[in-house]
């Protein structure tokens, strides 16, 4: 399977469609100043300008992965006409915030009697310094994918596949609340260590999965294990490495954040990855994991 494949499909606002080519053009304000007589110049850095996003797409009603496309066209130019910002996802990238600054549509009969081609502008629309809030990361939609394909190939490739029921609903139970932003943390956590349990007592003791005639079996395993084990790695998407503060004496997690950031602004972030009896008494020695901060 190609990266491409592995990536969540390009969405607006959540109204998601496949893309053909994406541009992402990025770029740096300066100045130059000269001065007479003098070789060469001083630049003067002025910061980056907005992010211009460039996704061209074909709307057709004959994709079977897509049976609402051509509908989704409609309902795009209804938000591009509104002018609001939204969640853009570049499949490339992440999410960014922006808006569309402009949209064509068009239609060749001679080529395409099934839909429309169309090109979309976003232009980055927010103020953190940083463009992406959602870095791309291998998401629970790769693993609920990755599940699928393994009970397919299961239950093509084994006769006896109840052995497998216990790793088949814990994953599920992974899924079930992995998308939850209030429930991630240490929950999703645990969950997910239950499940690499299960597939390290599998990989050792179902002899099946060593016999050549189910290697499909093995390797739809080994997939599911280590889109497991990469959720595992980061339950809340950062991509940044996690680190850990120790409480020196009873603190509210304001307190906590003040200490490891010198801001309030990543509190909530604290409470998703920590399971707390209570935020506003933290009691010392405990162990706050956070995300280690930009160098």
């Amino acid at each position: 399977m190609s990266l491409l494949d592995e990536l969540l499909p390009a969405s607006f606002n959540g109204i998601s469609f496949p893309v053909q080519e994406i541009e992402v053009k990025g770029s740096l304000r300066h100045h130059v100043h000269e001065y007479l007589h003098t070789p060469g110049g001083d630049v003067e850095e002025l910061a980056r300008r907005l992010y211009q996003i460039t996704m061209r797409a074909s709307f057709q009603t004959t994709f079977a992965k897509w049976p609402t496309l051509y509908q989704s066209l409609s309902q795009l130019m209804d938000l591009f006409e509104t002018g609001a910002s939204y969640p853009l996802h570049i499949p490339t990238i992440g999410t960014i915030t922006a808006k569309c600054i402009n949209w064509d549509r068009g239609l060749v009969a001679k080529k395409m009697r099934s839909g429309e081609s169309a090109e979309f502008v976003f232009l980055e629309h927010q103020d953190q310094t940083f463009l992406v809030d959602e870095f791309v990361e291998p998401s629970t939609d790769s693993l609920a994918g990755k599940l699928k394909d393994f009970e397919i190939i299961l239950d093509q490739d084994l006769s006896d596949t109840d052995i497998f029921d216990d790793l088949r609903n814990a994953a599920n139970g992974v899924l079930a609340v992995a998308d939850q932003v209030e429930l991630m943390g240490d929950l999703v956590e645990s969950k997910i260590s239950g499940v690499m349990d299960l597939c390290a007592e599998f990989d050792a003791r179902v002899q099946e999965l060593n016999d050549p005639a189910n290697h499909r079996v093995l390797d739809a395993f080994h997939e599911l294990w280590a889109a497991l084990a990469t959720l595992a790695r980061d339950s809340l998407k950062r991509r940044r490495p996690v680190d850990a503060f120790i409480v020196p004496a009873s603190m509210a997690i304001t307190q906590v954040a003040m200490s490891i950031y010198g801001d309030t602004s990543r509190t909530v972030e604290l409470l998703q990855m920590n399971d707390l009896d209570d935020a506003l008494a933290i009691l010392p020695g405990t162990k706050i994991r956070h995300y280690a901060k930009a160098a």
